[in-house]
C-alpha cells in the first residue's frame, strides 16, 4: 500500500480514538459527576504534561473539591484565560490531556502559559506571601479568647470594638493583612468562610482554589459536619492534610479534626496569588 495512503490511514483511527476519548469521558464534567469518566479524567490530571505536582489525585471517579482544583490548576498551567477558569472538564481540555496531536494549545494560550511560567520562576526567587502569613500565625499560637469572642481579631475587625463574632476567617485575614497581602480590607474581605470560599472558586481578589497546597496556604473545612465549611486555618504541614489530623494554626484548640471521611470529603485548599 503506497506510503500516502498509510498516512491517511494513520490519520483516520487517530481522529477515530480522539472521538472515542472525548466521546467517553464525556463533554462537560463537572462537580457531583461520578464513574469511569471521571477516573479517566482523573488520570489524565495525574499524567498532565502543564505542571509537576507534588501530590498525585485519587483516581477514585469522584469529581469533588480536589478534582475541581486540579482541574483549574491545570487550566492555569495550560494557559487558559482567566474567565475560562472554572472547575469544569470540557472537550478542549479532555482533548489536550487525552490527545494532544490533536487538540492544541491556541497561541493565545501559549502566550499565556510563557507568561506564568517566568512569572513563577520570578516568584521562587523571593519569600513567597505565604511564608509571611505562616510566620504571623505562627506569632499568635497560644492567644486566649476572653468572654463572649472577646480576642484580638475580633477587636482588629471592630476596630476596638467587640462585637462577639466568629473569627476563625477574621484570624486568618488578620495573618494574611500583617504577611502583606494587599487584598485584605478590614471590616470587609474576609470575615467568614463562604465569602473567602466564594473568592477563592472564581480565582478573584487574591485567593484561589489549589489542589497542591504549601506551608502558610488557608483551608476551609466542614466542622460541624453540616455540609457547609465554617471554619479556616492555616497550613503547616502539607503532607498531612491528606490525612484525619491537618497539622495547621487555627483558633480552634480542639484536636484532631473531623472524621477522615468528612476532612476527605469537604477539605478546601486556598492559596494565594503572590
Amino acid at each position: 500500500m503506497p506510503l500516502r495512503v498509510w498516512s491517511y490511514v494513520g490519520v483516520a483511527v487517530s481522529l477515530l480514538a480522539f472521538v472515542y476519548i472525548v466521546g467517553f469521558l464525556g463533554k462537560m464534567l463537572v462537580y457531583g459527576d461520578t464513574g469511569d469518566a471521571v477516573k479517566r479524567l482523573q488520570r489524565l490530571l495525574n499524567r498532565n504534561r502543564f505542571h509537576t505536582f507534588k501530590t498525585a489525585l485519587v483516581v477514585d471517579g469522584q469529581f469533588g473539591p480536589r478534582t475541581g482544583s486540579r482541574v483549574q490548576d491545570v487550566k492555569y498551567w495550560a494557559g487558559y484565560a482567566r474567565d475560562t477558569m472554572r472547575p469544569v472538564a470540557g472537550d478542549h481540555l479532555l482533548g489536550l490531556l487525552g490527545y494532544p496531536d490533536l487538540v492544541r494549545l491556541s497561541p493565545e494560550e501559549k502566550a499565556r502559559r510563557q507568561k506564568r511560567l517566568v512569572k513563577a520562576r520570578e516568584e521562587a526567587k523571593k519569600v513567597p506571601l505565604r511564608k509571611h502569613i505562616l510566620a504571623a500565625a505562627r506569632e499568635d499560637v497560644g492567644i486566649l479568647e476572653g468572654p463572649n469572642n472577646q480576642v484580638k481579631y475580633n477587636l482588629w475587625w471592630c476596630d476596638g470594638r467587640n462585637d462577639g463574632g466568629a473569627y476563625c476567617v477574621r484570624a486568618g485575614s488578620y495573618w494574611a493583612k500583617k504577611g502583606g497581602c494587599p487584598h485584605v480590607k478590614k471590616g470587609y474581605r474576609w470575615q467568614n468562610t463562604d465569602h473567602l470560599l466564594e473568592d477563592a472558586k472564581r480565582g478573584r481578589n487574591g485567593v484561589h482554589l489549589t489542589s497542591d497546597p504549601q506551608a502558610g496556604n488557608g483551608f476551609v473545612i466542614d466542622w460541624t459536619g453540616h455540609s457547609d465549611p465554617d471554619h479556616y486555618g492555616v497550613v503547616v504541614d502539607p503532607t498531612a492534610l491528606a490525612l484525619a489530623d491537618v497539622t495547621a494554626i487555627s483558633t480552634l484548640y480542639v484536636p484532631p479534626l473531623p472524621d477522615r471521611e468528612t476532612v476527605l470529603v469537604m477539605l478546601q485548599r486556598l492559596g494565594f496569588d503572590s
